[in-house]
């Protein structure tokens, strides 16, 4: 009777000490790299988090699309058919839009050869029927 109350009481002071163990923080593990210190073992070391500013934090490649022509930001629009909500054939959307997207911007994203852009374009103007 003894050694199951020690046992108990050992199981207890186990599972209470694992509860209080949790992180209250999650955002003091934040490291951002200090490149004006001049030591460097294993990277960079961590600026002081009262050091950090917001510039610091903005993701450079957000702002560098892949293909813009014009001086506006790039922009994506997506929609669903109204008579079949939820699906669109990216590939009618496009190959066969009109007015038509650039042959290199096709050829960039699908990685594909002028040749084969062209062919899927064929195949798709004789079975399009938008109008």
């Amino acid at each position: 009777m003894m050694n199951s109350r020690i046992i108990i009481t050992i199981g207890f002071s186990y599972i209470i000490s694992s509860i209080r163990a949790y992180d209250p923080d999650a955002l003091q593990d934040l490291c951002v790299a200090d490149k004006s210190h001049g030591t460097k073992l294993n990277g960079f070391p961590c600026k002081e988090t009262s050091n950090i500013t917001s510039s610091d934090l903005f993701v450079a490649g957000i702002s560098k699309p892949a293909k813009n022509n014009g001086k506006s930001p790039a922009s994506v629009l997506s929609a669903f058919n109204s008579q079949l909500p939820g699906t669109v054939s990216v590939a009618a959307m496009l190959f066969a839009a009109e007015p038509a997207l650039p042959e290199d911007v096709l050829t960039k994203t699908f990685q594909l050869g002028s040749k084969m852009v062209d062919k899927i374009k064929d195949m798709l103007a004789t079975k399009k029927s938008f109008k």
